[in-house]
Parts: structure tokens; C-alpha cells; sequence
């Protein structure tokens, strides 16, 4: 199971994921995103603290998510990922394309 909490910070939208990024969550969770992306909210960051894994559909909406964000003119901000997911972003060479942070402060402050 992947739980959602949304915060708002100004125009920052700080999604924390309670689970792993998995293809059984992925179409629920997608929806969500696409849904604050279409009511023009493009500064997000998606804090990991509470996810140990993720699928190759995990990194697709990811990727996704990133394209969207760039249409719009901004990039999706990454904080908190443990060795497993960094690795996997890693792995998949797409680790440098996001904007990672060790935290949510450091995350925040980035769009400063």
C-alpha cells in the first residue's frame, strides 16, 4: 500500500510517499500529480523518507512527472532517498536529471 500526504508550502507542493513506488499504485498516484500539475501547481517535491523501493513503473512516473514539469518550465525535486532507490536512479542513469536533496529544507530553500 502507498500512502500520499500533500503539504503546501507558498506555491510548493511537498508530496510525501508512505510505501514503495510500485505498478499497483502507480495509476492512483499519477492521477493525483496530474491533477495539482493541471491546476498549475509545478513546484513539487517528493520527499522518499518513507519509501524503501521502487519499481521500473515507479521510475516511469517519475520520468513522467519530470517531463510534464519541464513542459511547464520548472524541474521535480527529489529529497531523502535511501541507498536502494538512489541506486536505482543510478543504475537507470537517470539520477543526474533530477534535483536531489538530503532533505526537505535543503529542497525548499532550493527554490529561493
Amino acid at each position: 500500500m502507498l500512502l500520499l500526504s500533500i503539504e503546501k508550502e507558498d506555491d510548493i507542493c511537498i508530496v510525501k510517499f508512505n510505501g514503495n513506488l510500485l505498478a499497483g499504485h502507480i495509476s492512483e498516484v499519477k492521477s493525483k500529480i496530474n491533477e495539482l500539475i493541471n491546476q498549475n501547481i509545478v513546484k513539487f517535491i517528493f520527499d522518499f523518507s518513507d519509501v524503501n523501493f521502487m519499481d521500473s513503473s515507479g521510475i516511469g512516473f517519475l520520468v513522467s512527472v519530470l517531463k510534464s514539469l519541464s513542459q511547464k518550465g520548472t524541474k521535480l525535486k527529489l529529497c531523502n532517498l535511501n541507498n536502494t532507490v538512489a541506486s536505482t536512479l543510478k543504475q537507470v542513469q537517470l539520477y543526474s536529471f533530477f534535483d536531489i536533496y538530503n532533505s526537505t529544507d535543503e529542497a525548499l530553500e532550493s527554490f529561493y
